[in-house]
């Protein structure tokens, strides 16, 4: 049986409540069992390039981009773990899936099964205290995976249709960028900003529209006189 837990701390309590084990490379070996990690998300969407080597330089004329179905690759930082994880999966006989439970943990072991076309058994473990006495009480009250079957669903923020008008509005915001910086001042007390769309990710691209927005508004303010009215008040005079 493999467990494929989603932190290798969690990884070390599922160990220690099976009774301990010989840690080897990428991995741990209880007895008939063997344990192993993530570092988090193991997988990343793809980029436009990885699918046509045409759309690594932006174009207005290209938006919006539809990929269907959407692709995953290995992340470049977790390569060697994710080699390891792959291995084991394909000789297993039973995987159990340790994710958090929660929709994202759900999705980041479900997604590493889906990506190997893994076909054998897959048990489901909840923990969510890696003290000994509960992990082994998950442990086993395990279930099939199959009942959690959907928690997993989740968008691809990056390149969903949403974020479409937030690609085209940075791509005028970056053509426009020098006459914004002298318009509003604050713009250049904000370094996060991106200076090229290479590194633009969902939460980038979030930042972004939020910033137009406001923008927005400021420019369709219209000043307008206003009085605050407060409480009365005296004043004593003397004489």
């Amino acid at each position: 049986m493999l467990y494929i837990a989603e932190k290798p701390e969690l990884a070390r309590a599922i160990v220690e409540a099976l009774g301990g084990g010989e840690k080897r490379r990428g991995f741990y070996e209880c007895g008939a069992d063997r344990v192993t990690w993530c570092f988090g998300h193991m997988l990343e969407l793809c980029q436009p390039e990885d699918y046509d080597p045409a759309f690594k330089k932006w174009s207005l004329a290209d938006l919006p981009l539809f990929f269907v179905p959407w692709r995953k690759k290995p992340q470049a930082k977790s390569k060697e773990q994710f080699a390891v994880i792959v291995g084991l999966i394909r000789e297993a006989e039973c995987v159990v899936h340790a994710g958090d439970p929660d929709p994202e943990g759900q999705l980041l072991i479900d997604e590493i099964l889906e990506y190997v076309k893994y076909c054998g058994a897959v048990k489901r473990v909840l923990i969510n205290d890696n003290t000994p006495a509960v992990v082994k009480k998950a442990i086993a009250a395990m279930r099939d995976n199959a009942d959690f079957a959907g928690l997993d669903i989740h968008p691809n923020p990056d390149w969903t249709p949403r974020e479409f008008p937030t690609q085209t509005a940075m791509r005028k915001y970056l053509d426009d960028l020098a006459q914004l910086r002298q318009d509003f001042h604050v713009w250049s007390h904000t370094p996060a900003l991106p200076e090229t769309m290479d590194k633009l990710d969902h939460v980038g691209a979030n930042n972004i529209e939020e910033m137009l927005f406001d923008m927005q508004e400021i420019k369709e303010l219209i000043p307008a006189n206003w009085w605050h009215c407060g409480e009365p008040y005296c004043v004593e005079v003397n004489g």
